[in-house]
């Protein structure tokens, strides 16, 4: 078996990014897939960098973003936790629901803090 003297100049770097993205999961979807999904959608389209960063990323981002909050809460109704209210104008509203508040304190953060509600309780 060959010993090594001495580490590699690079492996021995800190903070040494290989090592660190080994251990790191890999992210859900990269940069690059989510430019080809932009594109996909949009034929033809094209765009600087800024472009790219300040639309198309947000776009995809955002969409996906929609799908996940809408199934958490789903998932949230469901356990009694958040309750809806629909307006006139068809939008619906989603509030803790103040009777499982204790519970859901126990479920997050005990050290989570409690932010007025008087500007944002408009409905």
């Amino acid at each position: 078996m060959q010993r090594f003297s001495a580490w590699h100049p690079r492996c021995y770097q800190w903070p040494n990014t290989a090592l660190m993205n080994l251990a790191a999961p890999p992210p859900q979807q990269s940069i690059e897939h989510e430019v080809l999904e932009y594109m996909i959608q949009y034929p033809g389209v094209q765009g600087t960098i800024e472009d790219i960063v300040e639309w198309w990323i947000l776009e995809v981002r955002i969409r996906r973003a929609l799908k996940e909050v809408k199934a958490a809460l789903e998932r949230l109704i469901g356990l009694g936790w958040v309750t809806t209210h629909a307006t006139r104008d068809g939008k619906t509203y989603y509030r803790m629901n103040p009777d499982k508040e204790q519970e859901i304190l126990s479920m997050v953060a005990p050290n989570t803090r409690r932010v007025s509600t008087r500007r944002r309780n408009n409905h």
